[in-house]
């Protein structure tokens, strides 16, 4: 059985304690040499993503889920109606609750119509 060489820590890191963790510093080691050693403007990163074949593929942005093969997107979640409507989870499940919003449940999921949240936004304005 081979052992983990015994040098001493050096920069102040400490000796990996199994040689999972011997793996893991060795692949972070890794990583930051690649970090140091990427391209420093973001043209040159796009000419490296289109050199690697990347340009193809669609960004993915935060909160940006694509559109299904179909068309547009019928039904939203919770999370994704308190997000459209500006205000908290907390407070879109209680209108849910009160059944001022119209929701529909596919197994677990609850969801609400697109038409049906552009409805109940214009009768919110109509209120006021």
């Amino acid at each position: 059985m081979a052992s983990l060489p015994s040098t001493p820590a050096s920069h102040g890191q400490a000796a990996p304690r199994s040689r999972k963790h011997a793996a893991q510093a060795a692949a972070a080691a890794k990583a930051a040499a690649a970090a140091k050693a990427a391209p420093a403007t973001l043209a040159a990163l796009d000419q490296a993503k289109a050199a690697a074949g990347a340009a193809c593929k669609p960004e993915k942005t935060p909160g940006h889920k694509a559109e299904p093969l179909g068309g547009p997107v019928l039904f939203v979640g919770v999370p994704e109606v308190a997000k459209r409507l500006g205000i908290g989870e907390t407070f879109c499940w209680a209108l849910i609750r009160d059944h001022r919003l119209p929701v529909v449940r596919l197994g677990r999921r609850t969801l609400v119509a697109v038409d049906a949240l552009e409805i109940f936004a214009i009768a919110l304005q109509q209120e006021a």
